[in-house]
């Protein structure tokens, strides 16, 4: 036996005509394939970056003419996102923004307020009790621990509110 018979045939046994079909229908599957790809797989989303006009960076830059600045000494508590301490949708805000870190609880100040506590900056995206009147901040915090921790605290904060 020669070596020739264990070959494989070439390819120029297909003819050219059936060539350009099956490559114009292996072409129109994988077009297929990657479009039903595409709509059913399930690609998780970048978490999107809520961005208010009273954001921390623009009061940094922006002129003082379009902000005013004020000093109070307010009463402190922290909360969770949970139930029992808020109503029945405790991953939304009363603003109806989603739940994130950084976000504060008060009765009188507009959403998207900044307020300053401790060096560190909160916005105002949620309300309290109606009986707690506009010196009263809630701290939203994950950790109920750490909540616990932070108790009750009368401190002096800072908020910026846009005046435009």
């Amino acid at each position: 036996m020669s070596n020739k018979q264990n070959e494989d045939p070439p390819l120029s046994w297909i003819h050219p005509e059936r060539a350009m079909v099956l490559w114009g229908v292996s072409c129109v599957l994988i077009l297929v394939a990657t479009v039903l790809f595409l709509h059913f797989a399930k690609i998780p989303e970048e978490p999107k970056e809520e961005v208010s006009l009273s954001s921390c960076f623009l009061i940094a830059q922006a002129p003082p003419y379009l902000y005013t600045k004020k000093v109070v000494l307010a009463n402190l508590s922290a909360y969770n996102p949970v139930a029992a301490q808020c109503d029945s949708t405790p991953d939304i805000t009363a603003s109806g923004k989603k739940v994130r870190a950084g976000y504060v609880a008060n009765n009188c100040l507009p959403f998207g307020t900044i307020v300053e506590i401790d060096g560190k900056h909160y916005e105002v995206q949620d309300r309290m009790n109606r009986r707690y009147g506009c010196k009263y901040f809630d701290i939203l915090m994950w950790n109920e621990q750490e909540a616990r921790t932070f108790g009750r605290q009368i401190k002096e904060i800072t908020y910026y509110k846009l005046v435009i």
